[in-house]
């Protein structure tokens, strides 16, 4: 960009009106000449602090010259001091403001380039415009022509720069509920919070991890610059505090990474950037899969739930993995509430749930079938029905009992005889209960597929 210090005959001519000329002054002319910018433009700072017999104008003039001499030195803060009060003090002389103007686009021109180093597109776009205003407004005083050629030049080299870099990047967060990938009619946009997850951990660390909110439609758009290409990015999101206090508990769902990445350990989107312009990105949340039920005290034992009946926690419910109706030490387990309710997140799949007693003697009165587990299948938008465990604190009483809910009454046998037969009926069930978890169905959910989203940008940057 181009710059020129006010001549030494325009300074005696407006100011001086005379022959007289400070020595700080002459020896910052000298300096000047012999391309110690550094030098020239503290000997004029020295000479503005103590000049008193200047009016304004000519104030004006000696931080004029000063500041285009830190420009030259590149002292920019310095120089933007300077200028500034070049503006301030110089009002009736157009020649100054122009100047000053023009160079103080010029110090927004370095600043936009400083930003682009550091691709912070956000400020870079900001000084830019600085820089356009501050050409135009020299070019309008008095058509300086280094004005009109540094607004040419500017436009042609940030655009291009800042275009050679941009990605945009837009895309909605919402509720998948049939799980196909695409936003229908009937399935709820989520207002959330995108961010940039750096650290890849999926949680987001606000002091270190840029982000930005959807609007009330689940839409967010940010731009994002790279100085190479091709480039990657992770994005995450989570929901507003309104989204949370639904019934349903949503997780967010992730479309498998490229090999050989874990899909299992992926808590984000990978966005890969092969050139500049725009991109998608859909961001489904889904209601998780679910085990719900309660555990009853069955004071009766007729496994219902009757109104003078409250719930239990005197219990832990577990996932039998093995089929083996034994509570393993690698077994998920979990405790009720005090109420007896239980709701557990699992992955989507067949799963045999289980109740195991606090106390060994109390009787388990539902399920009423004699492995007492409940074999269940949950997936995405779908959770078990209600399982419900029963049970007997006083030991007094079983479903075998009741002729109505238990087996047929059975012949009497002999002690050794009827362990021999309950010990085969046991094994028995055990192993067609495994066979069904062998069977167990895949989850119906399918792979996302990317849809094109509009929405409006947000100027934000790499730093969203």
């Amino acid at each position: 960009m181009n710059t020129k210090l006010v001549s030494r005959s325009f300074f005696i001519f407006l100011i001086l009106s005379g022959c007289w000329k400070p020595d700080d002054i002459k020896l910052a002319e000298e300096a000047s000449e012999q391309g110690d910018s550094a030098k020239a433009a503290e000997l004029y700072a020295a000479q503005i602090a103590k000049t008193d017999e200047l009016d304004e104008d000519g104030i004006g003039l000696l931080s004029l010259n000063a500041g285009l001499a830190f420009l030259e030195a590149g002292k920019i803060d310095q120089a933007e001091k300077h200028l500034q009060t070049a503006l301030e003090k110089s009002t009736n002389i157009p020649e100054i403001q122009s100047k000053a103007l023009n160079a103080l686009g010029n110090i927004y021109y370095l600043k936009t380039n400083g930003y682009l180093d550091k691709q912070d597109v956000n400020q870079a776009r900001s000084s830019w415009e600085k820089a356009r205003e501050l050409y135009s407004a020299a070019y309008s005083i008095d058509g300086n022509t280094l004005a009109e050629e540094n607004l040419t030049s500017l436009n042609d080299q940030i655009q291009e720069r800042i275009e050679s870099m941009v990605c945009r990047i837009q895309g909605i967060v919402w509720r998948d509920i049939n799980g196909n990938g695409r936003t229908d009619k009937d399935e709820p946009s989520l207002k959330s919070t995108v961010f940039w997850d750096r650290d890849s951990n999926g949680d987001h660390n606000k002091s270190e991890e840029p982000y930005i909110s959807t609007d009330t439609k689940g839409r967010f758009a940010f731009e994002w610059i790279s100085g190479t290409f091709p480039t990657s990015l992770r994005i995450a999101s989570f929901l507003s505090d309104q989204n949370q206090s639904q019934q349903d508990i949503l997780l967010p769902l992730f479309p498998p990474p490229p090999p050989p990445m874990d899909a299992t350990n992926i808590k984000n989107h990978l966005i890969l950037l092969d050139q500049p312009g725009d991109h998608q990105v859909m961001i489904p949340w889904r209601a998780a899969p679910m085990l719900k039920g309660k555990v009853w005290n069955d004071t009766n034992a007729n496994s219902e739930i009757d109104p003078n009946e409250t719930g239990s926690a005197a219990a832990t419910i577990f996932i039998d993995t093995n089929g083996n109706l034994s509570f393993d030490e690698n077994e998920t387990s979990f405790k009720p509430a005090e109420d007896g309710t239980f709701s557990q997140v699992v992955p989507p799949g067949q799963f045999s749930v289980c109740v195991l007693p606090d106390n060994q003697e109390t009787n388990i009165t539902r399920p009423i079938e004699e492995h007492k587990a409940y074999l269940t299948w949950v997936d995405f938008e779908q959770s078990s029905h209600p399982l419900l465990f029963g049970l007997q604190q006083d030991g007094n009483s079983s479903n075998s009992s009741d002729p109505q809910k238990g087996q047929d009454s059975q012949p009497a046998e002999s002690e050794s005889d009827n362990s021999d037969k309950k010990e085969d009926q046991t094994t028995e069930d055990v192993n067609a209960l495994y066979e069904r978890l062998l069977q167990e169905t895949e989850s119906k959910s399918e792979p996302l597929q990317v849809e094109q989203v509009f929405a409006p940008i947000q100027n934000t940057g790499r730093d969203y």
